[in-house]
């Protein structure tokens, strides 16, 4: 009996080494041993017969792959816990299988290889795998962490499967796609998800894991959706950070509203149960500003950023105090009021956009204030009697600071022109009777065209009060490469035209960087990268539209729908000879 448990001992160890196993030797007569008058401890007999099979196998691996050394693997999960059960196969420097085992309750496999040969030990336990570096050592430990998977399926609001919807898993962690069955299969590798979100055509759902996934679990669930799109995103500023309790509004393509929200504290927002189609986000900050973006249809977006233009501070001064009444420009006075701001106060209101600021009551109530805010800026209003208003200022070349001397300077207040010309220092001094204050443009430009037109938008004309605009910097004509350029050149294709709070395209050439991306003339630029295009003169806009054919700019425009829209454009050669306009 003692052989026979040898020879099965031998056999199992073998196999634990890999390879074939040694051929089993003829029974021997079992040895006499003295008696002791008692049996020999069951333990001690075991360990003995483990220490003689190993020895066998040692001299059948001598003789067949030369000497060999010990090889201990320690496999760890990613918590550093004991993988029990993993299974453990080492390969040697030539992918040859060199042993396998099963990892004990300390996560540990005892294996023999060839000695000096270089291994490399994979572990594998449940989905997951890991593996070692190739080495000459006889320890080895693999880490690998056995995640949960969860097996699911999703269905209708009627029961039935839901194919082509989206699964993600945690904040984008795996995803998939359900299939014709309405079934999917996710992987949390470091069991860190607390929930998922599906979205298609049929709707959309958010579950959550209760109790939370264990390590090698196969969680099982079904997933019915709700009625309706889903849309989850973040509101930034324009530096990009979140921008708390912004009021986000989700309007179709009729212009309805379709779903309200405002964000957390960290600038984000969920809206669920969205009608199909096309969706426009609107989102509006007093403080922050506004923006809008169009989502079209894709049944379920988690990614929307919506960065928002800077808002506009707007001050009041109301002549003998009391209190003003800011209402949207351009509307009756019955319009209902945006904000309420005392004399010496500010309010921020998004921008760009023009607004009246009414003082008095009942029928003596009247417009003391009509401007554009635009924004980042601050416009002030001062309502009192009318008067004269002053705008001074000095013209001078950009390259050497020199004044330009008699240089026409026209002056558009409410649809009204006002022309001087600059003195022999350059300066020259606009004066407007006005009822009220209002935004006016200023424009620096020379019939001859030896210098290039400068503009100054939404100048303040205050009655009773002068303002100084500082040096206004023109260049030579001919240091604005391509300003007149009728031939080839770099650029995004398109005819400028000033407006009073942006760069209005005023013609699109047919088949240029605009046309392809969908921009229609009447689009107004409002930003060209991080410049503000209200304040921009014509030439400086030209200057940063065009560019190097392949390089790209990023605009910022308002459609004539009045959505706005970020685009980037690659320039490209604009040849008008054979190009032409979209009709």
């Amino acid at each position: 009996m003692t052989v026979a448990v040898l020879v099965g001992a031998v056999a199992a160890v073998a196999a634990l080494a890999g390879g074939d196993s040694p051929p089993p030797e003829p029974p021997r007569a079992a040895a006499s041993t003295p008696t002791t008058g008692r049996d020999e401890d069951p333990a001690r007999v075991a360990a003995r017969q483990k220490r003689r099979a190993e020895a066998r196998l040692d001299r059948y691996l001598s003789r067949t792959v030369g000497e060999t050394r010990p090889l201990e693997v320690t496999v760890r999960d990613c918590k550093q816990a004991p993988a029990a059960g993993a299974d453990v196969v080492v390969y040697d420097a030539a992918g040859v299988e060199a042993g396998r085992g099963v990892a004990d309750a300390d996560g540990r496999v005892a294996l023999r290889v060839s000695k000096g040969a270089t291994v490399t030990a994979l572990a594998s336990l449940g989905p997951r795998e890991g593996g070692s570096v190739p080495t000459v050592e006889e320890k080895l430990t693999v880490g690998i962490c056995p995640g949960a998977t969860v097996l699911g399926r999703v269905v209708d609001r009627a029961g039935k499967p839901a194919p082509g919807t989206r699964v993600v898993l945690g904040d984008g962690l795996d995803e998939a796609e359900a299939d014709e069955r309405g079934e999917f299969v996710l992987t949390d590798v470091d069991l860190v998800a607390t929930g998922l979100s599906a979205a298609g055509p049929a709707g959309s759902v958010d579950a959550a894991f209760s109790p939370p996934l264990a390590p090698g679990e196969q969680r099982e669930l079904t997933l019915r959706l709700e009625v309706g799109q889903r849309l989850v995103g973040w509101v930034v500023d324009h530096r990009g950070d979140g921008v708390v309790r912004a009021q986000v509004t989700a309007r179709a393509f009729d212009d309805r509203v379709v779903g309200r929200t405002t964000t957390d504290r960290h600038g984000r927002f969920w809206l669920k149960e969205l009608p199909p189609g096309g969706i426009t986000l609107v989102a509006e900050s007093a403080r922050d500003g506004a923006a809008s973006v169009y989502i079209p249809e894709d049944h379920g977006q988690d990614d929307v950023v919506i960065t928002l233009a800077p808002a506009g501070l707007l001050r009041v001064d109301i002549a003998g105090g009391g209190t003003a009444r800011v209402v949207a420009g351009d509307v009756a006075a019955e319009t209902s009021t945006l904000a309420t701001v005392a004399s010496g106060g500010a309010v921020y209101l998004p921008a760009p956009a023009t607004y009246d600021v009414m003082v008095g009551e009942g029928e003596s109530e009247r417009v003391c204030g009509h401007v554009l805010l635009a924004p980042g800026a601050e416009q002030r209003v001062r309502c009192g009697a009318p008067g004269v208003a002053v705008v001074v200022g000095r013209v001078v070349s950009r390259e050497t600071g020199d004044p330009v001397i008699g240089l026409p300077v026209t002056a558009a207040v409410e649809r009204e022109l006002y022309p001087v010309s600059t003195d022999p220092s350059g300066r020259f001094r606009v004066e407007v009777t006005v009822e009220r204050t209002e935004s006016g443009l200023l424009r620096a430009s020379n019939w001859d065209e030896l210098w290039a037109p400068g503009d100054r938008r939404n100048v303040p004309f205050v009655p009773g009060e002068t303002t100084d605009l500082g040096d206004i910097a023109l260049d030579p004509m001919s240091a604005v490469a391509g300003l007149r350029a009728r031939g080839p050149y770099g650029g995004i294709g398109g005819e400028l035209a000033t407006v009073e709070d942006g760069i209005m395209l005023a013609r699109i050439v047919a088949g240029g960087p605009l046309d392809a991306a969908g921009v229609v003339a009447g689009d107004v630029i409002v930003a060209i990268g991080d410049a503000t295009s209200g304040y921009l003169p014509a030439t400086e806009a030209v200057r940063l539209l065009r560019g190097e054919a392949g390089s790209r700019v990023k605009l910022r425009l308002r459609g004539v729908n009045g959505v706005m829209r970020d685009v980037e454009l690659e320039r490209k050669v604009i040849d008008l000879g054979h190009s032409g306009w979209v009709d």
